[in-house]
């Protein structure tokens, strides 16, 4: 199988392969999963795309079948953050924190001072914001991302990241990680090769 990058899905085609493993049908498979055959047929031919939450429901029946319940989930937040925390100041510019996203390919970054988060700057508030380039960041920024501790389950921070754009990680009382939605993603990819 390729290489995934750290922000890839599984091609597709791995459900088509996993499911004609266990010999199982397009009919058993939507059956288990609660879709409809149709729906597995259009997914695997690439002409539809599932949602995140179908894909993850799809390739959890399938691995729990052929590998067994996955361990993924039971595991902590801290083995799939992203460390060190990138940031931003709340003096910062609208045009720097561009500049920072750029550089870094962020989708969004914690407004942080003295240790303490003060809010959240993202594409969309710099969007919003982006014919005011000088524009301070204290003035612009969004509510702060959930903290979590370094210990917490990944699915607890799972159900956390279906309303929110990311979660920072705590440990040792100062802002050590962030759990993106990709970086679940990747933890996906890793638990079904």
């Amino acid at each position: 199988m390729d290489e995934l990058g750290p922000f890839e899905l599984p091609s597709l085609k791995l459900i088509k392969k996993l499911r004609e493993d266990l010999k199982w049908t397009q009919k058993q498979l939507g059956k288990r999963v609660g879709v409809r055959e149709t729906t597995i047929s259009k997914i695997e031919k690439g002409a539809y795309h599932p949602s995140y939450m179908t894909l993850k429901n799809i390739l959890d029946v399938l691995n729990q079948a052929k590998y067994g319940p996955s361990k993924l989930w039971d595991s902590e937040v801290w083995d799939f953050a992203s460390k060190p925390v990138e940031t931003v100041s709340p003096t910062d510019t609208v045009l720097s924190a561009i500049s920072k996203m750029q550089r870094g390919g962020y989708s969004q970054l914690p407004v942080i001072e003295d240790n303490e988060v003060l809010g959240t700057i993202t594409e969309t508030s710099i969007l919003i914001h982006a014919l005011r380039p000088n524009e301070l960041l204290s003035e612009i920024s969004g509510p702060k991302m959930p903290i979590v501790s370094s210990n917490t389950k990944l699915l607890e921070t799972r159900r956390l990241l279906t309303h929110e754009p990311a979660v920072l990680i705590e440990r040792d009382d100062a802002i050590r990680g962030i759990l993106t939605k990709h970086d679940i993603f990747s933890a996906i990819v890793k638990d079904n090769r």
